[in-house]
């Protein structure tokens, strides 16, 4: 029987401090949760089985194998409304959230929606600061219809026939830019929605946050530095990586540094 619930997919990698108040944080009237775990070596999994959601245990790090895995065993619910969240990300507002997600996603062919999020854990001053320089480049965004901001920690999609679901499905692996990459495809072939609704907002965690450009840095050092920080972190077997409007390889990436 299809579920009429949201089918949410969440990757896991080392997320057992955070999973849980994630999964509990839910509405399970409307959501159903299903947590990909990808190469940890942490209780990611018992925690996420402890609060009842579906559980996947895979060998290989890394998001987009864990989505693409999700994705092939979701099935036939592959092709209705589903919302990507992050493991250590949670919405503001659990009942509405769903709704104001999925309630812009097209039925006439494949759609994405970006919904709002802002990061937490931090002093009142810097999550001003990271929040509201965050949000503003979101609304800049929202106007110019571009994918340019997206966040994949809180991400609804529709990918309407199963050949985007194939097309998804054969992305190499992109790390960073895994978001990007299935947001540009379902652009290309539908629509994209930057959500400014409020309703949509999840609370991220700070410790991934890149860092912070000083007025003493330039844009190229800036982004240079960013870039190394997520390619330091980067899965073994990624491949690609988003850069400077591209998807390059990964050792090409780096050479650019």
């Amino acid at each position: 029987m299809i579920s009429t619930k949201t089918q949410t997919l969440i990757a896991a990698y080392n997320e057992a401090e955070y999973i849980g108040p994630t999964l509990e944080r839910l509405n399970s009237s409307e959501i159903e949760p299903y947590v990909i775990v990808n190469g940890s070596n942490d209780a990611t999994a018992e925690v996420a089985q402890k609060y009842g959601a579906t559980t996947y245990v895979l060998e290989e790090a890394g998001k987009l194998p864990a989505i693409q895995y999700g994705l092939r065993m979701l099935g036939g619910q592959a092709l209705e409304p589903i919302i990507f969240l992050d493991a250590d990300s949670y919405p503001v507002f659990p009942r509405a959230w769903p709704g104001a997600m999925t309630r812009r996603l097209s039925t006439d062919g494949p759609s994405c929606v970006s919904g709002m999020t802002y990061i937490g854990d931090l002093s009142p001053v810097e999550s001003f600061r990271k929040n509201t320089r965050r949000f503003a480049k979101i609304a800049n965004a929202c106007r110019r219809g571009s994918t340019g901001m997206l966040f994949g920690a809180n991400m609804a999609v529709r990918l309407h026939n199963n050949a985007t679901l194939e097309e998804v499905l054969a992305l190499p692996h992109i790390w960073p830019g895994e978001d990007r990459a299935i947001a540009d495809l379902i652009n290309a072939r539908g629509d994209f929605h930057q959500s400014m609704d409020p309703r949509s907002y999840v609370r991220m965690h700070g410790r991934y946050e890149p860092p912070v450009r000083k007025l003493s840095t330039s844009k190229k050092e800036s982004k240079r530095s960013s870039l190394n920080s997520y390619l330091d972190r980067a899965p073994p077997t990624a491949t690609m990586t988003y850069m400077g409007g591209r998807y390059l390889p990964r050792e090409e990436a780096a050479d650019q540094l």
